[in-house]
């Protein structure tokens, strides 16, 4: 019998999908053209960028500060490549986080407010930058599993090192996965509770049992916030997960006990 269903479960809990973090020039060679596993899973789609370093000389280019940033002609900037120098023959070398900030993804340069770069100069940059790989061109990309492969024919050679950075989101439960926890929830109430199905389309019975179904799938979050992110083991949210769990778990027990049976006595053993 059907206590509760996903619409139910779905009113009573809501799953984000905004990032929580991520990682930025991850290593990892393509030795073969088998899937290769990131320390990640639930990667968020079309954050993931697969770059390569394709000039061993800096790049010299002038730019001046118009207003408190200006953009370098290309992009995504190597981390701490960056010289900023007065002239060419380096009069000043100005120094990053304290005369300037660095977007290395957007390829932008910001003049920090009190540093040694006035509003209005020109300075020069000498700076390393990454060339980006084509997704379904050059590899393939599975976001929930956390895996990627070179793809055969694209850019990328067997045996190379390629630089990788991308955003995660959270845990996300699959529709099938809510269902499922629907599913051992209505059994579990029809087994101990209501096995002659005598109480039908009990209210408090259907709150009872979407509340089981919200302590088993917070269970499954659980899980799946650990291994969303092996390095770190999202703990935080994992214990956040199991307490939610348990909260729901003592308001399912206290829902059901005037639906439970009573004990029945042991009858005293007869003296013969």
């Amino acid at each position: 019998m059907s206590y509760t269903n996903i619409d139910l479960i779905k009113k009573h809990i809501s799953f984000s999908s905004e990032p929580i973090g991520g990682n930025a020039d991850y290593p990892v060679t393509f030795s073969d053209d088998e899937w290769i596993t990131l320390p990640n899973k639930f990667i968020s789609p079309g954050s993931i960028i697969v770059k390569y370093m394709n000039n061993f000389v800096p790049i010299m280019e002038e730019i001046t500060f118009l207003s408190d940033s200006a953009t370098l002609a290309h992009k995504p900037l190597a981390l701490y490549s960056l010289t900023v120098a007065s002239d060419s023959s380096l009069g000043t070398i100005y120094v990053e986080n304290k005369d300037f900030a660095v977007d290395c993804a957007n390829g932008v340069i910001i003049r920090k407010n009190g540093g040694a770069i006035q509003s209005g100069s020109t300075v020069l940059v000498w700076y390393y930058y990454f060339s980006i790989y084509t997704d379904r061109e050059d590899y393939d990309i599975d976001y929930s599993a956390g895996k990627i492969k070179r793809l055969t024919g694209g850019e990328i050679i067997f045996g190379q090192t390629v630089q990788i950075d991308y955003q995660i989101l959270s845990y996300q439960a699959p529709d099938e996965t809510i269902v499922q926890a629907a599913d051992e929830a209505n059994a579990i109430l029809e087994n101990e509770i209501d096995p002659l199905k005598a109480f039908g389309a009990n209210q408090a019975l259907q709150t009872a049992g979407t509340y089981l179904a919200m302590s088993l799938l917070c269970r499954i979050m659980s899980a799946g916030a650990l291994t969303a992110d092996r390095r770190s083991a999202s703990s935080s949210r994992n214990d956040g997960w199991l307490n939610l769990g348990d909260s729901y778990r003592r308001d399912y027990e206290s829902l059901i006990k005037s639906f439970r049976r009573p004990a029945s006595k042991l009858n005293r053993p007869a003296i013969s």
